[in-house]
Parts: C-alpha cells; sequence; structure tokens
C-alpha cells in the first residue's frame, strides 16, 4: 500500500509534486476571488517520505517568499534553485545532509529578505545555477543584480507610492536570465526547439521583460517623469530646451496639476513597464488608452495593487455579479436594473483624457531635449464613436442643484463648525467653488461704493475665477461681513488644515460636509457641494440674468466680457448686483420675506 501523501504534495505517476497556491490580499480571499495560479515545482524523488520532506521544506520557503509578495514565477524559479541542489547533493549521513540542506535553505532565505550573498563561494554559486568561477566583472555584476538587490528597490517603490512591478519584472528577468552551468548550456544548445513559432514568442516575451529597469535607474521612465515634474514644479514650462523658470509657474502647476501629473506617470509605469523612455511606441500610447477605459474607479486610492490586477479582480466581480443576478429568477426588470448597479464603475472619459495629455507634456518633452524623435501620443486617442460610447455608459445621476426643499432641511440646522455654517451658505449666495470659499480671508471682503459689499476671488484654479463678487444682502445681515472684520488679513476658516500632498483646503471639508449632509439625511445621488454653484446659476437665470452676467458672477471665462465685465461703476457692475440679488436667500435660509412680520 502507497503511503499517504501530505499537504501541498501531488503524485504523478512515479514522481512527486510540490503545488500550492499563494496567498492574495484578504480582500480576495474574503470573496472568493484567488486568481493567481498554483505554483508548481517538481521535487525530483520517486521516494515518498522524501517527497514529503522536501516539501516541508520548500514549504517554509514558499511562505516566506509570500510575505515579499513573489510572483508565481519568481517563486517556481528560487523553490527550483533550492530542490536542484537539494537533489545534487552526494549521499551523507543524516547528520550532515540535515546540515546541508539547512545551508542551501539560510541561502535562499536570505535570497528572499535581501541580506547578502556569498557571491565568492563557488557552492552557492553553483546551487542558484551560476557558474563556477566567475570572472571578477561578472561577479561585480551579479553583485549589482543581486535578488536581495531587487528586493531593496521593491521596498523603496512600496516606500515612495509607486508601483512594485517593475523590481519584480527585474527581478524575474534575472532569475531567468542567470548563467547557467557550462554542461546544462551545451545540453540546452544542442536539443532542438518543439515549435518554432513558440520559441519565437517565448525569446520575444523575454525581450520585453529584461527591458524592464529598475525604478531608480536613470535611463527609465520613472526617472525620466521625476525630473519633468521637479521641472514643473521649479518654474519651467518644458516646451523648450532653454527656458527661464517662473516660480509663480511652479506653484501653480502644484496646486492644480501635480497629482494629476504624478498619477498618469505611475499608471503608465504600472501598466506599460519602466522602460527606457526612447523605446516606447504609438503602439504603447494606444494600448495604455484602451487600459485606462477598463480601470476600476477607485485604483489608487487604498491599498497599492497593479493595474492589470485590479482589472481581472473588478471583470471577475463583476461577471460573477451578473450570473447569481440571472440565476436569481427575478423579473427582466428587476434583473435589467440589478445589471446596472452592479457594474463596477470605471474611469471617466474625462479622467482618461486628462491622464492622456498629461502623458502627452512629458513625452513632449522628451522630444523637446533630444531623447526621443516623436511624441507616441501624437495623434493617438479614443475614436468619436468610442467616447460616446464611453459617455453613454457614464450616463447616471450626475451632479445636480439643490431643491429649496432640501436647502431649507441644510440650512435649518446650525452645526458648530464655523466652516459647515458659512461655506455653504456663501456658496449658494454666490455661486463660489468650494476652495475658492474656504481660501477666503477677512480682507477680502470690502465695500463695494454701491451701498453694498464685495467678496474678492483671488485664489482660483482659472484666471477668469479670478473676480469681484457683489455680496448679497442676506449674507451681510446674517454677519458674515462681522465675521470677516474679526478675521482681518487671516483665513475666514483657520481651523481647516490643507492637503499635505496637493496643499488643498477642501481635501478634509469634503469627508466633513459629506458626514453633515449623511446625519441630515440630505443623501441623495448626485447632491454634493459643488451642487451650490448650478443653484446660484439657475436661481440668476429664474431671476433674469444674462449668460454673460451669469459668467462673470461664477468665473467663466467669455470674450463677451473684454471691458466691463470688472467695472464695478459700469451697468455690468450694477447688472450683477440685481443677478446676486435675485437668488431666494431668505426663502433658503427659512426667513421672513422682506418686509414681513419679524
Amino acid at each position: 500500500m502507497r503511503p499517504k501523501t501530505p499537504a501541498y504534495v501531488a503524485r504523478r505517476g512515479d514522481s512527486f509534486l510540490f503545488r500550492r497556491r499563494p496567498l492574495v490580499h484578504p480582500a480576495l480571499a474574503r470573496r472568493g476571488l484567488n486568481t493567481r495560479r498554483h505554483v508548481v515545482v517538481a521535487l525530483r524523488t520517486r521516494d515518498a517520505r522524501e517527497a514529503a520532506r522536501r516539501a516541508a521544506r520548500v514549504g517554509v520557503l514558499f511562505e516566506a517568499g509570500s510575505r515579499m509578495a513573489l510572483s508565481v514565477e519568481e517563486m517556481e524559479a528560487l523553490l527550483r534553485m533550492a530542490i536542484r541542489a537539494t537533489a545534487s547533493l552526494p549521499d551523507l549521513p543524516p547528520a550532515a545532509r540535515v546540515e546541508a540542506e539547512a545551508a542551501i535553505d539560510a541561502e535562499a532565505r536570505r535570497a528572499i529578505a535581501g541580506l547578502p550573498n556569498r557571491l565568492g563561494d563557488p557552492a552557492f554559486l553553483d546551487a542558484f545555477g551560476w557558474s563556477e568561477e566567475p570572472a571578477a566583472e561578472d561577479v561585480a555584476e551579479q553583485l549589482r543584480f543581486s535578488i536581495g538587490g531587487h528586493f531593496e528597490a521593491y521596498d523603496d517603490a512600496i516606500r515612495r507610492g509607486e508601483s512594485p512591478v517593475p523590481a519584480m519584472e527585474a527581478l524575474r528577468a534575472r532569475i531567468e536570465g542567470t548563467p547557467r552551468a557550462p554542461e546544462r548550456q551545451a545540453k540546452e544548445a544542442a536539443r532542438p526547439p518543439r515549435n518554432d513559432q513558440r520559441a519565437a514568442a517565448r525569446e520575444g516575451k523575454s525581450r520585453t521583460v529584461r527591458a524592464a529597469l529598475r525604478p531608480g535607474d536613470p535611463d527609465g521612465w520613472v526617472a525620466f517623469a521625476g525630473r519633468y515634474i521637479d521641472r514643473r514644479l521649479a518654474g519651467f514650462l518644458c516646451e523648450a530646451p532653454e527656458e527661464a523658470a517662473d516660480p509663480a509657474v511652479g506653484e501653480r502647476f502644484r496646486g492644480a496639476s501635480l497629482g494629476n501629473y504624478q498619477a498618469a506617470v505611475r499608471l503608465w509605469a504600472d501598466a506599460m513597464e519602466n522602460r527606457p523612455t526612447p523605446d516606447y511606441t504609438p503602439q504603447d500610447a494606444r494600448e495604455f488608452l484602451a487600459l485606462l477605459a477598463r480601470v476600476p474607479a477607485g485604483h489608487g486610492k487604498g491599498r497599492p495593487v497593479p493595474v492589470r490586477e485590479a482589472i481581472a479582480l473588478a471583470d471577475e466581480q463583476e461577471r460573477r455579479a451578473m450570473v447569481e443576478i440571472e440565476a436569481s429568477g427575478a423579473s427582466p426588470g428587476a434583473i435589467e436594473v440589478a445589471k446596472e448597479k452592479a457594474r463596477t464603475p470605471r474611469l471617466k472619459l474625462a479622467t482618461i483624457e486628462r491622464y492622456r495629455g498629461n502623458l502627452t507634456q512629458v513625452f513632449a518633452w522628451a522630444v523637446a531635449s533630444g531623447l526621443r524623435p516623436e511624441n507616441p501620443f501624437a495623434g493617438v486617442g479614443m475614436s468619436r464613436k468610442a467616447k460616446a460610447a464611453k459617455r453613454a455608459a457614464e450616463l447616471g445621476p450626475a451632479r445636480r442643484g439643490w431643491t429649496p426643499a432640501e436647502l431649507r432641511a441644510l440650512f435649518a440646522v446650525r452645526p458648530e463648525d464655523p466652516a459647515l455654517f458659512w461655506a455653504p451658505r456663501i456658496a449658494a449666495g454666490t455661486g463660489m467653488r468650494m476652495e475658492e470659499v474656504l481660501s477666503l480671508r477677512g480682507e477680502d471682503f470690502r465695500d463695494a461704493g454701491d451701498g453694498g459689499w464685495l467678496v474678492a476671488v483671488r485664489q482660483s484654479k482659472t484666471e477668469a475665477g479670478r473676480r469681484d463678487i457683489p455680496l448679497h444682502s442676506t449674507l451681510v445681515a446674517a454677519g458674515l461681513v462681522a465675521l470677516a472684520s474679526r478675521c482681518g488679513d487671516g483665513r475666514l476658516f483657520p481651523e481647516l488644515p490643507r492637503d499635505r500632498r496637493r496643499g488643498r483646503l477642501s481635501a478634509q471639508f469634503t469627508k466633513l460636509f459629506g458626514r453633515h449632509r449623511k446625519r441630515l439625511r440630505l443623501t441623495a445621488r448626485g447632491l454634493d457641494f459643488h451642487g451650490f454653484r448650478a443653484t446660484a446659476n439657475a436661481a440668476m437665470e429664474t431671476g433674469g440674468a444674462s449668460l454673460t452676467r451669469r459668467q462673470a458672477i461664477l468665473g467663466h471665462a467669455s470674450a463677451a466680457l473684454a471691458d466691463s465685465a470688472y467695472l464695478r461703476d459700469g451697468p455690468d457692475w450694477r447688472g450683477r448686483r440685481e443677478a446676486v440679488e435675485s437668488i431666494p436667500l431668505r426663502d433658503w435660509f427659512g426667513l421672513e420675506p422682506e418686509g414681513g412680520a419679524a
């Protein structure tokens, strides 16, 4: 009777295999979505007890590699090294054999952990498939690209918030491309290929993998894009080789565009690998844009997950949800609604176009600096039909304005936080953006000279956004001007912190306002702070305000504003004052109409 084989050991005829599936992120495991294949390694023995012994040792190395997030291919390559070294050991007494195997395992664990390896030790080099007597320059090269070095690059990428995929791909390329022993080289050279087409495909794939560079390589895309972003932060436009820096330009880039460029660079490096910048082709750009259309909308906001893995997970979740809905036995109408809700939100067309524009600018700098002959994104983009299909798929609960009933419910409650109390009221009465409202200082509120007050918007994301807005008389009566006079030259809401990455005040306030809305049960889809702009615009339009005047108040660019838009003494200023006063703030605030009972 054959002895029972232990876990992770599979019998194949008279031989044995180590077969175990790598662990995945707990979020995947909870959903039962383990998409990684099994690690399969031949144990090189026909004895069941010896196979169990070797499987136990390999299992320990497997778990160490899993903790370091090795891919299946990397894990198999490392375990084969350990098994090959064990199988090549001569007949030794049990104690000596255990000691020799422990030494092999220790070296493998050091390789996994990134500790220094003994490249001068012939036994160690032979165990890992390297030449027994390497030349001095080969040893230096092996030291530079040792397994430990690749894991250092992996850790550095995680600490910097970059994709670790290039480091892992480089490790796999190094493991697959290490020199073989002379007798194995001769054997492989004499072996005819089983299929010429398969061999050519394998050779092309190997070249693609080995083209990936370490994240810190100065010739790689990540380093080049980092230099581009550094120049933009310094105030260069990166449009010509010779430019003068303007610090104000750098500050505007930091506040408005830095996060978008960093996200685009990370996505490109993750999806298309960190290769030398001149190596990318227009085909890579087309593939990247097609990939972006499938990226989940929440990608990059939690624990780092490779973009292709995130797409596969989202596709699998969506597929399983559709199967369950179809099998539910509900009515066709209910199934249709359930399918719409079960679809995973993907990146919106506006986000895809923004990433395309960001990467076009970075590659344009590569062309201007002589690094590339052409821009791979030149002439590459989504077709009109693809854009129309994408927009149709995005149709849903878009942003909308607030109804009078929702506004009265919101303003009926007086929160203790001054920002939560005043910011929505200012936005509803002026149509200002969130960041514009939160950036206001006491000195921005001034006497307009026409019997009323104005608020000067000085920090805005556009040139047209810097404007003067007549201040609604209801806001003045509510005490806003008095609050501004107490603040002086300080911010109206000094307790609000800025976001560390982009320096925005709106990052923290968005969460505060969202929780405030939920407490008031104002949770309708499409309802947010930006809806105050739509509400103010609709109220002014109902009051008879022209498009030109509404554009001037809301901070939208218009060629018709050339002469009179910013003349507070002219008829346009009086018209804008009338337009602002047409907003029914007293009704929204729950106050009696003017002239009514006190």
